[in-house]
């Protein structure tokens, strides 16, 4: 089976002639790419047999590209595929190192037998472009053959020691044409040096035949002139072979050396110093209230970035504990004192006001209670009337599209219009699901605040509770002083202390601050908005920029710190990037980066290698945080 890599900038072309690959069992497309940077990435990851390239590609073009393949892969043939039908193009190509050059009009047998003769190691070029290059042929002393799907080789192969596919034993052409060859050839023959391989001149022969045979069946009323330019070809051909030095030992006899490639090709993406960070809060379905920086500023370490909407609340918590401070100071002072002169007058005046407190906190609370359930009943009965009319609209669209269906099968209606009808019946379908998602949104929230708003209720009435219990124990105890109570007082200012700071701890997560110094790079969350697992915002280091790339693990071994690596991504970057590999990781695990090739291997397992940037190159991209790019490290060094 053929293994092949389709270069195309163009998406229909690519997944076009995909799909007419792989209709053949013998040939397989294993991976794709869009330019000549990611062709050269793909080729060294994947190891194609043969890649079918294009010629005008953004940024490096396809005879660029073919160069750099055929240096770095010799092993893996380049065929062109062009819509450029211009000499000059064909003369690049080969010279680049492409085994052929085929129009984009090549007919699609044709292109399946190029392909398994460039794989077999031949030389492919189209007809018309042959016959254009025919005088080219005898000025530049090679010669050319044209297989049976119309497809020829070029001067430069055979120079090179390529190996021809023909076919010898189908000349049926005019006899005095193929006479005249075989009589020219049989007289050049004795001329041949020993050590020229007679064959070779057999070869030519058979060639030239074919070569006029195909021209023939072409256009009969060009034929003569070509076949004429034919006959002289073969002359020269003759001349060619009895002057020049003993021809080299074949391609095809010829064993490679593998060669090992200098570079490791990867993918990876951009990052700032320390990777990015997400500033997110330590209370659960918390809501942002005021947002103080914007994307693009600098903060540093501790600083607010976000006040969230508990913040009110939790400075009354504070207040209260400080207060729970003060009462129990004052009463650790009155055990220590002992018993004065109006003494149970002030113990009592402490009771009240303990009294009054609780009469006026708890009523307040329960109202608060009270608001957010009718707030939770309102808004739940309004959702529910909203999810009962999508529901009705659903059932009336599935009808209707039940119906054009019919109407369809009739040949009442048009695709299109029953494609309509049908929309209208997944939209709702969809409005139904959001709805219904709303709906429980607002359930959960709504009640999550019910049940702290109890929950602070019942500490308020605990709490005063508790001062009142304790105030009036006090009252009996007043005109003595115990050494249990003196202990008692101190251990309940300890633990109103203790309150103060929880308070102050619960308050301070009200600030979301900054863990270092750093720029935003995303804001997430936006005022009045809950915080979900994206977090606030994003922060990062980007005075110093680095690359994360995924090299695949029968790589690694071949990476070193501090060599160096160019980097690219398509359309996005003007010029290419350099740095080091700054750090190699001690986990193997699969890519992240999967890109947009439907035939990319996902499951591929990778180590991921950190690559610092220089520094023009650094500032350059400290706005491109998690731009996929890809990675060439020169591992020559």
């Amino acid at each position: 089976m053929i293994r092949i890599l389709l270069v195309d900038d163009q998406n229909i072309m690519r997944q076009g002639l995909q799909a007419l690959l792989e209709s053949n069992p013998k040939l397989k497309v294993v991976g794709t790419a869009e330019d000549g940077n990611s062709a050269i990435k793909q080729v060294g990851i994947l190891k194609p047999d043969v890649v079918l390239i294009d010629i005008e590609m953004p940024g490096m073009s396809g005879i660029t590209a073919t160069h750099k393949i055929c240096q770095q892969f010799p092993k893996t043939k380049v065929l062109v595929l062009s819509s450029h039908e211009n000499q000059t193009y064909v003369t690049k190509a080969l010279e680049a190192g492409a085994k052929g050059y085929l129009p984009k009009s090549t007919l699609a047998e044709d292109l399946e037998q190029s392909i398994w003769s460039v794989y077999q190691g031949h030389s492919q070029i189209e007809s018309r472009l042959f016959e254009k290059e025919l005088a080219g042929v005898a000025v530049s002393q090679s010669t050319a053959s044209v297989s049976q799907n119309g497809a020829s080789s070029t001067k430069k192969q055979l120079v090179e020691n390529t190996s021809f596919k023909f076919i010898s034993n189908t000349c049926d052409l005019d006899d005095k044409y193929c006479q005249k060859i075989e009589t020219n050839t049989r007289n050049n023959e004795n001329e041949l040096p020993s050590k020229i391989n007679k064959a070779i001149l057999k070869s030519a022969f058979e060639r030239t035949k074919y070569l006029m045979k195909f021209v023939l069946s072409k256009n009969q009323r060009l034929s003569i002139v070509l076949i004429m330019a034919i006959v002289v070809a073969g002359g020269i051909v003759t001349n060619f072979l009895i002057t020049s030095k003993p021809a080299q030992t074949s391609a095809a006899n010829t064993v490679e050396k593998p060669t090992i490639p200098n570079f490791v090709a990867a993918t990876g993406y951009i990052e700032p110093k320390g990777e990015v960070i997400k500033v997110s809060s330590a209370i659960a379905d918390a809501r942002v209230e005021q947002l103080l920086f914007k994307r693009g500023e600098l903060v540093k370490a501790q600083q607010t970035i976000a006040i969230l909407d508990s913040r009110d609340r939790l400075q009354g918590e504070l207040k209260q504990a400080e207060s729970q401070v003060a009462i129990a100071r004052a009463k650790l002072n009155q055990v220590k004192a002992g018993a004065k002169t109006g003494e149970i007058t002030a113990q009592n005046a402490r009771l009240e006001k303990a009294k009054a407190e609780k009469a006026g906190q708890i009523p307040s609370q329960k109202a608060i209670i009270a608001s957010l359930e009718a707030q939770l009943q309102g808004e739940t009965s309004v959702e529910n009337a909203t999810i009962e009319r999508i529901r009705a609209e659903l059932v009336n669209a599935q009808a209707e599209c039940q119906r054009y269906q019919s109407l369809l099968a009739d040949g009442a209606v048009s695709v299109s219009k029953q494609d309509g009808v049908c929309l209208q019946a997944k939209t709702a379908q969809e409005s139904l699901k959001e709805s219904e998602a709303n709906l429980n949104r607002i359930v959960t929230s709504q009640t999550q605040k019910i049940i702290q708003a109890k929950a602070d209720l019942q500490r308020t009435v605990t709490t005063v509770d508790r001062q009142i219990t304790e105030g009036q124990a006090q009252l009996e105890a007043v005109s003595e002083i115990r050494t249990e109570d003196l202990e008692l007082a101190k251990a309940e200012l300890l633990e109103a202390k203790a309150g103060v700071q929880k308070a102050k701890a619960n308050l301070n997560l009200a600030y979301v601050k900054a863990p270092s110094d750093g720029t935003i790079l995303e804001i997430n969350t936006l005022p009045g908005e809950i915080i979900d697992s994206k977090g606030i915002v994003e922060l990062g280091q980007i005075d110093q920029m680095y690359v994360v790339a995924e090299i695949y693990e029968t790589d690694i071994s071949r990476l070193k710190i501090g060599q160096p690596v160019t980097i690219t991504s398509n359309g996005i970057l003007q010029n290419e990037l350099t740095g080091k590999v700054a750090e190699k990781g001690w986990l193997i695990g699969t890519k992240d980066i999967l890109g947009t090739d439907p035939v990319a291997d996902v499951d591929s397992r990778v180590v991921r290698v950190k690559i610092r940037l220089n520094p023009e190159d650094s500032k350059q991209v400290e706005s491109l945080s998690n731009l996929e790019v890809d990675v060439m490290v020169d591992v020559s060094s």
